[in-house]
C-alpha cells in the first residue's frame, strides 16, 4: 500500500490510490517530472497531479486551481503549440479520463445545503422588493447568492461545481433559492419581481406569470434552432466544394473594418494592408495598435482565386485545419453560433428579461 509520502508516477498510481486507499483529491503527494518539475520533487494535491500527467510532458507544469476559462486557454495553447495529433490526443484523453475520475470522486452535496440561513433571509428582505428595476434586481440577487455561498463555503459541492465554471452561476442558484425575479411574457412585457425561489414553491398567480414566461422560452427555442440550422445545411451545400490554396491571389480590394476590443481577438491571424509601410501585416496579440481604428482587411469577400479562397485572404487558421474544404466548417460555424450560442442559452437563462425576439439572419451580422 502506498503512503502519501510515495511519489506518483503514473495515471495508475493515482486510480490505485483514491479507489483503494479512499484518498481525497486534495491529498498531497510527491510529484516529479523531466520536464514539468525539472527532476525536482513538489508536494501537490493527487487531483493536480492527476490533471498534470494528462498534459502533454513539455507543457508547463500546472500547481493551481483549474476552472472552465483555465481549462479553456490551457487547450487552445495546446493546439497552438504542439502537432495536432498529439493535442487532438490531450483532448481525447482528458475528456475520456475526466468522465473516470467524476466516477471516482463524484462532487456531492448536504441537503443542508439547500436549507437558506436565516441571516440570508432577513437580507433578503431588505434588499430585494416589488419596486426594484429588472437590472438592479439582477445585481442585488447575484450578491445576495454570492452571499449565500460564501456561508456554504469552499467545502460546499454547490460551491465548487458554481466556481469551477462546469455548470450554473450564482444568480442561477439565487433564482433557484432566493428568488425568480421578474420575467418576460411571449409579448415582451415585464412582470414585477416575484419574490420567492423554485424551492419555495409559488403561489396560482406566481405560477400563471411564470407560464407566460415559459411560452416565450419554447418560442425562441424553436425558432432559434430551426433558422440557423436551415441555413447551414445551405450555406455548406453551396460552399461544399469550396477549397484553400496556398497560393496568394493578390487582390488590391480589401474590406475596411473598424477594430473593436472585442473582435480583435478573432483577427488574429488574419492579413491586413499596413498604411505605414505599404506591406501586408499579419495581426498578432501585439498588433494593440490598431484596437478602435479602421483597417483594411484582407477577405475571403474579394478573394480573386480561382478554385476557391487563397490562404491570405482566409488567414493563419488554414494552416491548422485539418482540412481544406472549408465550405463543411462554414456551415458548422453558422449552426454552432446560431443554435449553441443563441438558441440553446436560452434555456439555461434565469432571468428571461434579457431576451430579444430573434432575429436570426441580423444577429448573425452582429455575430
Amino acid at each position: 500500500m502506498r503512503n502519501n509520502s510515495s511519489a506518483i508516477h503514473t495515471l495508475e498510481d493515482v486510480y490505485e490510490e483514491l479507489e483503494k486507499n479512499s484518498v481525497k483529491l486534495n491529498t498531497k503527494y510527491s510529484y516529479s517530472n523531466p520536464k514539468k518539475t525539472e527532476n525536482k520533487v513538489v508536494n501537490m494535491n493527487i487531483g493536480r497531479i492527476w490533471f498534470n500527467l494528462l498534459l502533454p510532458d513539455k507543457y508547463p507544469l500546472i500547481n493551481e486551481k483549474v476552472d472552465k476559462k483555465l481549462l479553456s486557454k490551457i487547450i487552445n495553447e495546446i493546439y497552438e503549440k504542439y502537432p495536432l495529433e498529439e493535442a487532438t490526443k490531450t483532448v481525447n484523453d482528458l475528456n475520456e479520463h475526466s468522465f473516470k475520475m467524476s466516477s471516482i470522486c463524484p462532487v456531492s452535496f448536504n441537503i443542508d445545503e439547500l436549507i437558506v440561513p436565516q441571516e440570508i433571509r432577513e437580507q433578503k428582505k431588505k434588499v430585494l422588493n416589488e419596486n426594484i428595476k429588472p437590472e438592479e434586481f439582477t445585481e442585488k440577487l447575484t450578491d445576495l447568492s454570492n452571499e449565500y455561498l460564501d456561508i456554504l463555503g469552499n467545502k460546499s459541492g454547490i460551491k465548487q461545481i458554481i466556481d469551477s465554471g462546469a455548470k450554473g452561476k450564482p444568480t442561477d442558484f439565487g433564482v433557484l433559492m432566493l428568488a425568480k425575479g421578474p420575467v418576460v411574457d411571449i409579448e415582451g412585457n415585464v412582470s414585477k419581481p416575484i419574490l420567492t425561489g423554485q424551492t419555495d414553491g409559488y403561489s396560482g398567480e406566481e405560477y400563471y406569470t411564470l407560464a407566460g414566461e415559459s411560452r416565450r422560452s419554447l418560442y425562441i427555442r424553436g425558432i432559434g434552432t430551426a433558422d440557423p440550422g436551415e441555413l447551414s445545411r445551405d450555406v455548406t451545400y453551396a460552399n461544399s466544394n469550396t477549397e484553400i490554396n496556398k497560393d496568394d491571389c493578390n487582390v488590391k480590394r480589401y474590406l475596411e473594418i473598424k477594430v473593436t476590443a472585442l473582435i480583435f481577438k478573432t483577427l488574429q491571424g488574419r492579413y491586413f494592408m499596413n498604411d505605414k509601410t505599404n506591406k501586408l501585416t499579419k495581426i498578432t496579440s501585439k498588433s494593440t495598435g490598431i484596437i478602435n481604428k479602421k483597417i483594411k482587411l484582407r477577405s475571403p469577400l474579394y478573394c480573386r482565386d480561382k478554385k476557391g479562397i487563397c490562404s491570405t485572404c482566409y488567414g493563419d487558421l488554414a494552416k491548422k485545419l485539418d482540412t481544406k474544404h472549408i465550405g463543411f466548417l462554414s456551415g458548422q460555424v453558422i449552426n454552432q453560433a446560431g443554435v449553441e450560442g443563441y438558441s440553446m442559452a436560452v434555456r439555461h437563462q434565469s432571468l428571461q428579461v434579457s431576451l430579444q425576439e430573434v432575429d436570426f439572419p441580423n444577429d448573425l451580422v452582429q455575430i
